[in-house]
């Protein structure tokens, strides 16, 4: 009996030709699924910037007469920065619907050197608030003031009851559109207390 051997003989891989396929469809993988990527974190912040554009975050931002309608008192702060401290002074007008009180502090240790109060009729309040609408007073992103040594505030804040619900500081991440903060609140006092906002380094003396 005779014996056949048969003898296999093995066909050429191409190895370098399925090598350069592989790399081509994981070239194919890795740049999907980065485009996809991409395309969510561009949806992302296209949907920050339409929130951020939306009317209720405008609104949010923004001195509105429902805020004004709201507040149990509306406060008007001012100071000099950081100076030397028998220079300082820290200057308040607390605005309520019936009272308005002026406090002025020199130093840094908050020592009174002003303080004077006098009634809002609800006529003079309503025109105070008006006032306040008027000027379209709205937050902005900030522009770094707050970092400068020795710049000063001008700062408004809006409270219902102890619950802060609106505010700003003219010199840093305020809009006043018209005119200055100041323009609202002067016309509620008197002729003395708005001598003493006016110029508050008046009332200090160096010790």
């Amino acid at each position: 009996m005779q014996v056949k051997l048969i003898t296999f003989i093995p066909l050429p891989l191409k190895t370098s030709s399925n090598m350069k396929r592989t790399a081509t469809v994981i070239t194919i993988v890795i740049f999907l699924f980065c485009t996809s990527c991409t395309m969510a974190q561009k949806s992302s912040w296209l949907k920050r910037l339409s929130l951020s554009l939306s009317p209720s975050k405008q609104n949010k931002s923004k001195l509105s007469a429902d805020k004004l309608a709201k507040a149990t008192f509306i406060v008007y702060h001012t100071n000099n920065g950081s100076v030397a401290p028998e220079w300082h002074y820290d200057c308040d007008v607390k605005v309520l619907k019936d009272n308005v009180n002026v406090t002025i502090c020199s130093g840094y240790g908050k020592h009174v050197v002003y303080n004077a109060n006098c009634p809002v009729t609800p006529e003079a309040y309503r025109q105070f608030l008006d006032k306040l609408l008027s000027q379209n007073i709205r937050n902005t992103a900030p522009n770094g003031r707050e970092l400068m040594c020795g710049a000063g505030a001008s700062v408004i804040t809006v409270y219902v009851d102890q619950q802060l619900i609106f505010s700003g500081n003219e010199e840093v991440n305020l809009l006043v559109e018209k005119g200055s903060l100041a323009d609202a609140f002067m016309p509620l006092l008197t002729e003395d207390m708005r001598n003493a906002v006016a110029d508050p380094a008046a009332l200090l003396s160096p010790r």
